[in-house]
């Protein structure tokens, strides 16, 4: 692991520790399958070309800008991901390199709204329709909110963090997206935060008030919208296949496993008797470059996979703005235009020297990570520990070494 960017640990520091071990020999029933299925498993890794091989295509001056937005103290790892290569530039820990950069996990914080949350949502809405976003989450939980604000709300709205529910306030002229994000009401998302179970993180959520304006008018960046949304389709999942049907299971055995993801660590509810959790999807996946690479690929190919349509080509299409419809303004802006919300997509706005205008589809994670969908088929990524730009320059290094409008002039 990595060093990761903290919430309630304030103060930065470095711990390391040694563990006595100890080697028995053993004979293990199956050892040969499991020897072969780890063979395999290195065999499928997607191999990284060096740093300076991208540099010699962009140019070096051009390539010094990809990393721009953050502090360089808190860079660790950032790369291009065109359809058969992969650039890396890996920082040293404060000790030197690290010796296993394939094996290192990130903890990636909020990209996981994308990386699982939609991800899940859009698996489902293959398997079920894309009728699945206009379910009202009140037909698939118990409510116990003392308001009628969730009546309305749906899959959808949930998955694009328009709920209308929260704190923060009422000041919609123009709204901002964070406005009432975690410290205007500190305390109560703490304790829903540290609520180890479903059922008692679900009370905290269900405690909170409702803006005037209901659901799908305004996006505020809430974690319990997305946390709500693996309750919604954990629910749904049994009512289609069964009490015994389990979100996580079928997101890895559905999505991860087919596109060569072999282990995808995450967070969960903790719940009583060592029952199965749920997974948050609001954050607490911890990815490799390894499995960055092969999501990515998966959304640039709009959900399919060597023949098989594993997610929603419809809905992805819709969350990548490669249809007319379009999210929510954020509030926030960059040299080329307001940027907006949708189906946990930042879409950043992009004017490329030609004057063509684009959407970059971008998942954030705090600490500056992000991974950026680009419209010419690359997907740039980094992972950080602080920082955000109005604008990721890894998009004009993106086009610069492929034209966006390429496609547009064939």
């Amino acid at each position: 692991m990595q060093q990761l960017s903290p919430y309630f640990v304030q103060t930065w520091f470095v711990a390391s520790g040694h563990v006595a071990a100890t080697f028995t020999e053993m004979d293990i029933v199956g050892s040969d399958a499991i020897i072969e299925d780890f063979r395999q498993e290195l065999a499928a890794r997607i191999p990284w070309d060096p740093w300076e091989n991208f540099a010699a295509k962009v140019g070096r001056d051009a390539l010094s800008e990809f990393d721009s937005s953050i502090e360089p103290d808190k860079f660790i790892v950032s790369g291009l991901i065109t359809s058969d290569e992969v650039f890396v530039r890996f920082s040293p820990t404060p000790y030197g390199p690290y010796p296993y950069p394939q094996e290192m996990r990130h903890g990636i914080w909020s990209i996981t709204k994308s990386a699982a949350g939609l991800v899940a949502t859009l698996r489902l809405a293959q398997k079920y329709g894309d009728q699945i976003f206009d379910l009202r989450i009140r037909d698939l939980l118990e409510f116990t909110a003392e308001h009628d604000g969730w009546d309305e709300v749906t899959i959808g709205h949930l998955v694009s963090m328009a709920t209308g529910i929260g704190a923060g306030s009422e000041n919609i002229d123009p709204n901002h997206i964070s406005d009432g994000y975690i410290i205007a009401d500190q305390d109560a998302y703490d304790a829903w935060y540290l609520a180890p179970g479903l059922e008692e993180k679900l009370q905290y959520v269900f405690r909170q008030s409702n803006h005037p304006w209901g659901p799908g008018e305004h996006v505020r960046y809430r974690d319990r919208d997305i946390f709500l949304l693996a309750a919604a389709l954990s629910s749904l999942l049994k009512q289609k296949e069964g009490d015994d049907a389990n979100l996580w299971t079928m997101l890895v055995d559905e999505v991860y496993t087919p596109i060569g993801i072999r282990h995808m660590p995450a967070n969960f509810t903790k719940e009583p008797g060592g029952d199965a959790g749920i997974p948050l999807l609001a954050w607490g996946l911890y990815m490799t470059i390894d499995d960055i690479v092969k999501l990515s690929r998966l959304i640039q190919n709009n959900g399919e996979h060597n023949g098989q349509q594993i997610l929603s080509s419809a809905k992805l299409a819709e969350a990548r703005y490669l249809t007319d419809v379009r999210g929510l303004p954020t509030g926030a802006s960059n040299i080329f235009g307001d940027k907006s919300y949708h189906m946990t997509f930042w879409h950043e706005p992009y004017t490329t020297p030609a004057g063509s205008h684009y959407w970059v589809p971008e998942m954030h994670g705090w600490g500056g990570n992000v991974i950026a969908i680009m419209p010419n088929g690359t997907t740039g990524f980094r992972i950080g520990n602080g920082g955000y730009a109005e604008f990721e320059q890894m998009i004009s290094v993106s086009d610069k070494f492929m034209s966006f409008d390429r496609e547009r002039m064939e």
